[in-house]
């Protein structure tokens, strides 16, 4: 199997509202973006977020929380590697549609100190750019791959 290998799906179906109003809220979150950082800020503080949650649950197990950070200038990619809790399974198809938030589930399980407003940052990084991967590997071992191509359009 390959690193990503996908199944088409379109996260803007999956909402209530219909897709017309799911375009509309994507449209209105890239919007409200402006800072030349705003990339990275998004990024990281997701990261943040997951190994703090892990190292929250694991307390003093000898868990050593990291983040890698790649800016490649030639391939124009930025990549961001963390070793958190990952994207439970169930979570997968839902990570990508506008507003959705794993934040509600962690703030619920006792974080608190969760970084930036929830579902927004997720959008941003979903549709704010030509092209967004992602992949993950749950507390169960369950992997994840998914990707945006085309998400400005």
């Amino acid at each position: 199997m390959a690193l990503f290998d996908y199944e088409p799906h379109d996260p803007l179906q999956d909402r209530e509202a219909s897709a017309i109003e799911g375009r509309l809220t994507v449209h209105n979150i890239i919007a409200s973006y402006h800072g030349n950082y705003d990339l990275f800020a998004e990024s990281v503080q997701n990261a943040m977020d997951a190994i703090h949650e892990r190292w929250r649950a694991e307390g003093d197990s000898g868990y050593s929380p990291r983040i890698l950070a790649i800016v490649d200038l030639q391939e124009n990619t930025f990549t961001v590697v963390d070793n958190g809790v990952g994207i439970a399974g169930e979570d997968c198809l839902s990570v990508f549609a506008p507003n959705y938030s794993l934040k509600s589930r962690l703030i619920a399980g006792g974080g608190k100190r969760l970084r930036g407003h929830k579902g927004v940052g997720a959008t941003f990084l979903a549709y704010g750019f030509n092209r967004t991967e992602i992949a993950s590997i749950d507390a169960s071992g369950t992997q994840f791959t998914g990707r945006i191509n085309s998400g400005r359009a």
